[in-house]
């Protein structure tokens, strides 16, 4: 959802949600599921009744999730809480269909690192050393590239 400053700059508020597809998962993971809010100017360049947009985002991302591991025969559940920042870029384009309405999509690069990230055992007693295995701020960070079909109105 995003409002125009004028014909040419627009702010944008961009809110996913993501469920991994567990079927496809490590082995050990339950669940996870992300939330991703972030913040997208875009500026629209008008060619005939073309609206090419390019801009920045800027963000927060939240991880959740809930898995297990069997280690000496002993089997940890777990879950993981992860929060971090992701900034990017969208470009795209808009065809008019009516003066004040366009159909197209936007080509979406999100990078997002975590910055904090706690796990909790649910079956055991606390153990520090599989804590820090299993929850970790260090690393590279999330690439996503995606699609999204939208109406410039």
């Amino acid at each position: 959802m995003g409002a125009r400053f004028n014909s040419r700059i627009s702010i944008n508020g961009e809110v996913a949600f993501d469920v991994v597809n567990i079927s496809r998962a490590t082995a050990g993971l339950s669940s996870e599921s992300t939330l991703q809010i972030s913040l997208a100017p875009l500026v629209q360049l008008p060619v005939g009744t073309t609206v090419i947009v390019a801009g920045p985002k800027f963000g927060i991302t939240r991880t959740w999730g809930s898995a297990s591991a069997v280690t000496q025969g002993m089997t940890f559940d777990f879950a993981v809480d992860s929060f971090g920042w992701l900034v990017g870029a969208n470009l795209g384009a808009f065809f008019g269909i009516s003066k004040r309405v366009a159909v197209g999509g936007l080509f979406d690069f999100d990078y997002s690192t975590l910055t904090s990230c706690s796990s909790t055992l649910t079956n055991q007693p606390q153990s520090g050393a599989f804590q820090d295995v299993v929850c970790t701020t260090s690393g590279p960070g999330a690439k996503i590239l995606s699609a999204t079909a939208a109406l410039l109105f």
